[in-house]
């Protein structure tokens, strides 16, 4: 056995790939900063603590570890948006999982009622705005 000097590589490594490693997700910030002007949906079970946030709760145009869109959101406070995140508790035990994404969906489609009500339709180049619809 041969030993001393450097270990050689026997293929050359793989250039890099010039397109973009994640798919961008189209993004509607007029209407996110809309959903954070709303009141926290939760308010009528338990006080709200912390500010507004835009809390993605849809599920169209999910992979794994990816958002749903920005159409797809309620306003939730700090506490209940961490409550949904990190560990049910509360309203969301109660309801179970399926209650859960029944609630969200009424949630959602209530919230875009509103935005349709006040402002028109909802912000184009959504191709899942006939899915959400029905």
């Amino acid at each position: 056995m041969k030993r001393g000097g450097w270990l050689k590589r026997r293929k050359g490594l793989n250039p890099r790939s010039k397109t973009k490693r994640y798919a961008t997700r189209p993004r509607e910030t007029p209407y996110m900063r809309w959903v954070k002007t709303l009141p926290c949906e939760l308010r009528d079970y338990s006080p709200c603590e912390g500010e507004i946030e835009a809390a993605h709760v849809g599920w169209t145009g999910r992979g794994l570890g990816a958002k749903c869109l920005d159409i797809e959101t309620i306003s939730l406070c700090h506490h209940h948006h961490h409550d949904d995140q990190h560990g049910v508790r509360g309203l969301f035990r109660k309801l179970g999982k399926l209650g859960r994404i029944d609630w969200y969906a009424d949630r959602i489609k209530a919230t875009q009622a509103l935005w349709i009500a006040t402002h028109g339709p909802l912000p184009k180049g959504e191709a899942v705005h006939r899915r959400l619809a029905a």
